[in-house]
């Protein structure tokens, strides 16, 4: 008895190198492939987390942060509206069948949008209250 494992020929082998996953989600006919992003909304949690690396600097000024806040925020806004907007379009169709009323790229700009007024209010705040202590 052998103790090699029958292999038959005919049947193709299975390697990391044959593997396609292009065509593992169906995505829209207007979207190509080299500009397509699956995940697109993972770019605006890792500018959120810019925006709170910003407000944790603790030497600035709070306008100073502000300043520099609402220029991630515009720069994040205008990628989801223009870039990311066929990535974010593909993955409302592809998650939501066309069942949505308004696209993830608006929606994920007003939350940051929002974040960044937050963010702002209390940077504002904890100046405020050290000043305060200060005197």
């Amino acid at each position: 008895m052998s103790s090699q494992p029958v292999v038959n020929e005919s049947s193709p082998s299975l390697s990391l190198s044959s593997i396609d996953d292009t065509n593992v989600y169906p995505i829209a006919s207007f979207v190509d492939q080299d500009d397509y992003c699956q995940l697109p909304q993972y770019l605006n949690y890792f500018s959120i987390l810019g925006l709170l690396g910003v407000t944790a600097l603790t030497r600035i000024s709070y306008l100073v942060k502000m300043f520099i806040i609402i220029g991630l925020v515009t720069a994040q806004c205008v990628m989801n509206l223009t870039i990311l907007n066929n990535s974010f379009n593909a993955y409302d169709i592809r998650t939501y069948q066309g069942s949505f009323t308004l696209g993830h790229e608006i929606t994920l700009s007003v939350i940051i949008f929002t974040i960044a007024i937050a963010l702002f209010l209390i940077n504002r705040q904890v100046r405020k209250r050290n000043h305060h202590y200060l005197i």
